[in-house]
């Protein structure tokens, strides 16, 4: 019953001790005790005046406490008691005949624990002393308390500890450069990462500004990076994402792809801080130039699209010579792809949308040959094929 304070089997403690300690003293008893148990057992985690830390399940007083929350249980003499005359722990050492206990509740308010105090012969117990008791018990609780709220935050930081480490693992793994704005002093704080994605091996700056990061970007690109940025401050957007250039050592520049977003707030809704990454896709970038230089080089069409959850298809990209092949501008398809499916004839348009959705399904290549009708009537076949 003390797993949520984890208190079974641990050392003593100060606190505790001083406190069975007073309680002694104060009552004019040898020995007492802060008793938590389990299935088996009963633990002392304090135990003034007794030497043993633990005894036998079968040997509890405590019990008879607990089922009567706030409510003292005292017997005078145990040895002419019928529930605790044959106990162990009255026929041999510690030879208990006096013993008093009152319960300690968690936080729920349920008993799962008590305060005791014991002696070797008969006695009575004061008013005083019995309200100086109920004062030790709600100290106890208040230890328990703490140490349950210390156990709650120390969980909590070794969580995110362990998410801090996996966290650098991905970012280390990716060579992604991190950075977090304190928008009300302008610092960026930036990782090493960062840097070296621009050439540096070391910091360059003593502080760095979002200003000093302005004047990396290109002048181009400015624009951007500043409507991005006030339109995530804003609202306007969740998330500022850009993909723009950086001016490197070197004096080149390259592509980085850059995600943040905010990430604190006032009360009053005024953003405080954002965090984001930095990724360098020149490469990526180079090999999309080329790409499109390939694309537009090659006869008929090649086309980029995506497929949205809902099952609709958005293209991102059509090379040069659609008009000629389609009737239609590239522009117009990719801002109303519809179009293109309109110029599809009836009689082809199921089996077309049949095979898409194979290839979805499937994950395989789509291949699939139709007709379209031209605005000047003429009819022409067309054959797609698009690998996943």
């Amino acid at each position: 019953m003390s797993l949520p304070y984890e208190i079974m089997d641990t050392p003593s403690e100060k606190e505790y001790d001083d406190i069975t300690k007073l309680a002694s003293i104060i009552c004019d008893t040898p020995i007492s005790t802060i008793t938590f148990f389990d299935e088996s057992r009963q633990f002392f985690k304090s135990h003034y005046g007794l030497e043993m830390s633990e005894a036998p399940i079968e040997d509890f007083f405590s019990r008879h406490v607990i089922d009567n929350p706030d409510e003292f249980m005292i017997i005078p003499n145990a040895q002419k008691d019928d529930r605790f005359k044959d106990k162990p722990s009255v026929v041999d050492n510690p030879k208990i005949v006096f013993y008093a206990g009152y319960p300690v509740n968690n936080d729920k308010g349920v008993p799962f624990a008590t305060f005791s105090i014991i002696d070797q012969k008969i006695r009575e117990l004061t008013d005083t002393q019995k309200e100086a008791i109920k004062s030790f018990a709600n100290q106890v609780e208040q230890l328990l308390e703490l140490r349950r709220t210390k156990l709650v935050l120390e969980a909590k930081n070794a969580s995110v500890a362990q998410e801090k480490i996996i966290l650098d693992a991905i970012i280390e793994g990716t060579d992604a450069g991190t950075w977090e704005w304190d928008i009300a002093t302008d610092e960026v704080f930036i990782n090493a990462k960062w840097f070296q994605l621009l050439g540096y091996t070391s910091k360059p700056y003593e502080v760095f500004t979002m200003q000093n990061w302005r004047e990396l970007v290109f002048p181009d690109d400015l624009i951007q990076f500043e409507v991005g940025l006030t339109n995530c401050l804003s609202g306007i957007s969740e998330k500022f994402h850009l993909k723009y250039r950086v001016k490197h050592l070197q004096g080149n520049w390259i592509w980085v792809e850059n995600r943040g977003k905010v990430v604190d707030k006032s009360k009053n809704g005024k953003p405080l801080k954002m965090f984001g990454i930095h990724l360098n896709i020149d490469k990526e970038r180079m090999q999309e130039n080329q790409f499109l230089a390939i694309a537009d080089s090659v006869p008929g069409v090649v086309f980029r699209s995506e497929m949205a959850k809902d099952g609709t298809a958005n293209l991102s990209y059509i090379s040069n010579g659609f008009l000629d092949l389609w009737g239609v501008s590239s522009e117009i398809a990719m801002e109303d792809n519809n179009r293109i499916w309109s110029l599809i004839l009836d009689e082809d348009l199921p089996k077309v949308q049949k095979s898409i959705e194979q290839s979805a399904t499937h994950m395989t290549n789509w291949v699939s040959e139709w007709r379209i009708k031209q605005a000047n009537g003429a009819v022409k076949w067309h054959k797609m094929i698009e690998s996943q």
